[in-house]
């Protein structure tokens, strides 16, 4: 009977050191850092931190707009000789004034706009947005605390515009010959422009959006149910 005793009470006292055992590592209430969870968390922080570091600049949306140049920059139908008029007159409005002007370089470019059959270039950008990680602290802007994130990024943006220069043999529209300074600078004018279209489509929300998705989908199965998500200026 006594043996009995000794034996229900090595038991009971095993099972007591499992449980506060048990307790400590997930609790840890005098903040030894050795709970299973925490750890697990931290491992999860760490790799998340790693995946969004392999991309300094992380795009994610991006936009393909063709332009056709003249008309896309233009009224669809300018009375070009009552603008010459109000020029040589010396009493142009500011519209008028400032189509002078894009007559002007349309003419510097070899682009007659009052022929019958002007001279026209298609223009293909790429515009992709998302947001520059370059020197950004990620590592202090990555909170957590259990299953609770905040992550604090810069604003998103216009991230690079890209001008599709397709070999001649594959341009498939009547070939505006231009010399390579020429082309240049019609890109030029037509990237500085770009600002219309993609505040248009929205471009800027929409990379918000595709961020948060992408930082949602490697950061759930981590453990972190409670996303935030917030941007500094």
């Amino acid at each position: 009977m006594k043996l009995l005793r000794l034996l229900i009470s090595g038991i009971l006292l095993l099972l007591l050191f499992s449980g506060g055992l048990l307790m400590l590592l997930h609790f840890d209430p005098f903040g030894w850092d050795i709970s299973l969870v925490r750890r697990s968390k931290f491992s999860a922080r760490e790799i998340l931190l790693k995946e969004v570091r392999t991309v300094y600049r992380l795009n994610t949306v991006e936009l393909v707009h063709k332009s056709v140049f003249p008309y896309d920059f233009m009224p669809s139908d300018p009375d070009w000789w009552q603008i010459f008029h109000a020029a040589e007159v010396g009493k142009p409005d500011s519209g008028e004034k400032e189509l002078l002007e894009f007559y002007n370089f349309c003419k510097s470019l070899d682009i007659n706009l009052v022929s019958r059959d002007p001279n026209f270039a298609v223009v293909t950008l790429i515009a992709k947005a998302g947001f520059n990680l370059e020197g950004f602290p990620l590592e202090e802007n990555f909170l957590w605390n259990e299953s609770r994130l905040v992550i604090r990024l810069p604003e998103p943006e216009i991230t690079e515009i890209i001008v599709q220069d397709p070999a001649a043999d594959r341009y498939p529209y009547p070939g505006l010959k231009i010399s390579p300074e020429n082309w240049k600078r019609l890109t030029e004018y037509i990237t500085a422009r770009i600002g219309s279209v993609t505040d248009e489509k929205q471009l800027i929300e929409r990379a918000r959006q595709r961020g948060e998705e992408f930082i949602r989908h490697i950061a759930e199965p981590r453990g972190f149910s409670n996303i935030e998500f917030h941007y500094l200026e």
